[in-house]
């Protein structure tokens, strides 16, 4: 179920304060990928609220078809097919496929249901971490996040807010769409 939330008829996009953030544009697609560091030496890689909100219904998503291959920093690792969107899938760190999320290539639509948990992309062991992290098209921090995302509201006209949180506010924010979507069921 998505987290469509909406307070003062601005729609609140919710951004997990433990990720980083790609915002490198690449042509017509405007960034939008997370990366966690968290778990190293696995970085889980999926697309951000936002940019599943621009990207609209998911219908196709074409990855890698198994672990192995590289990925670069700033590269295409696969396309996404949706609603009002076609378009790469751009890496924001350098290195070595360890995983494919193979569910979320039988159920794309679970990119428009949960981005951050089920919704992962791929795992990468990093090759560069230290040095790529550092490049500037990488976002992080509440106050960066925040500043982003206003340019972004503002690049694309979208009547929004975010909304940085931890892992378990998220969960609290699945919990409040949930329903939310009921009620106006």
């Amino acid at each position: 179920m998505p987290i469509t939330i909406t307070y003062d008829e601005k729609r609140i996009f919710i951004m997990l304060d433990d990720l980083y953030y790609w915002s490198g544009a690449m042509g017509s697609h405007p960034g939008h990928i997370w990366m966690s560091t968290y778990i190293i030496p696995k970085i889980r890689v999926g697309i951000d609220d936002f940019g599943v909100y621009e990207a609209g219904e998911i219908k196709y998503i074409r990855l890698p078809s198994e672990a192995g291959g590289e990925v670069k920093q700033g590269k295409v690792f696969g396309t996404l097919e949706a609603g009002k969107y076609v378009g790469p899938l751009i890496s924001p760190i350098s290195g070595k496929i360890v995983e494919v999320n193979q569910k979320i290539k039988e159920q794309p639509l679970l990119l428009n249901e949960d981005c951050y948990d089920e919704g992962w992309l791929i795992k990468v062991e990093p090759s560069n971490l230290d040095e790529e992290i550092k490049n500037p098209n990488i976002i992080y921090s509440e106050k960066a996040i925040e500043e982003w995302m206003k340019g972004e509201f503002e690049k694309f006209k979208v009547a929004g807010t975010v909304r940085v949180v931890n892992r378990t506010e998220y969960g609290a924010w699945k919990i409040i769409a949930r329903e939310e979507s009921r009620r106006k069921a």
